[in-house]
């Protein structure tokens, strides 16, 4: 396995710790096993191997088979600083968190990213039902990192897309992506 991120491994200690794989942000599960080589199968999105190098998959994204990633995007960043990237169950590739961080605060929302023609986060102000250790995970949260949920999904998202859209579509279409 290659080397873990400090925020990524934090996060999966807290997993590990509270045995609580998909109980504390709905449909997500760190699984280290997927950053080492051929731990997803990326070929699915990616066609060509050589775009295998630029990701490391760590986690599901949803219950129907999305994954998320961090996305080496060229300029010789920490991975702790990688954007981080969704592989859609339904084919897409998409930028979702500029870094771990904002993905954390997204999880915090506790639900799962909707990947089908883009990638969201929908958000229905009249649910008040949470995952089982979701309230531990907010605590957790703001205790190791001083962060709290997302205000608003969307921007988090907008602003990534806006940073990393010319070299993402650049590194998709040299991986094979064809959407």
């Amino acid at each position: 396995m290659t080397d873990v991120p400090p925020t990524l491994a934090r996060l999966a200690e807290f997993q590990d710790q509270r045995s609580c794989f998909e109980g504390y942000s709905q449909c997500f599960g760190v699984d280290l096993d997927l950053l080492r080589p051929g731990g997803a199968p990326l070929e699915v999105w990616l066609p060509e191997p050589a775009g295998h190098t630029r990701v490391r998959p760590f986690a599901q994204a949803n219950g129907s088979g999305s994954l998320y990633a961090l996305w080496d995007d060229g300029t010789g960043a920490d991975p702790e600083d990688w954007p981080v990237i969704v592989f859609g169950d339904e084919g897409g590739v998409y930028l979702v968190a500029a870094h771990l961080r904002n993905l954390l605060q997204l999880l915090a929302l506790d639900t799962e990213i909707s990947v089908d023609f883009d990638a969201h986060f929908y958000l229905d102000p009249d649910d008040e039902w949470h995952t089982r250790d979701h309230d531990l995970f907010v605590t957790w949260l703001a205790d190791e990192f001083g962060l709290a949920p997302a205000t608003d999904p969307g921007a988090i998202v907008a602003a990534t897309r806006d940073r990393y859209r010319v070299p993402f579509a650049a590194w998709l279409e040299a991986a094979g992506y064809v959407e």
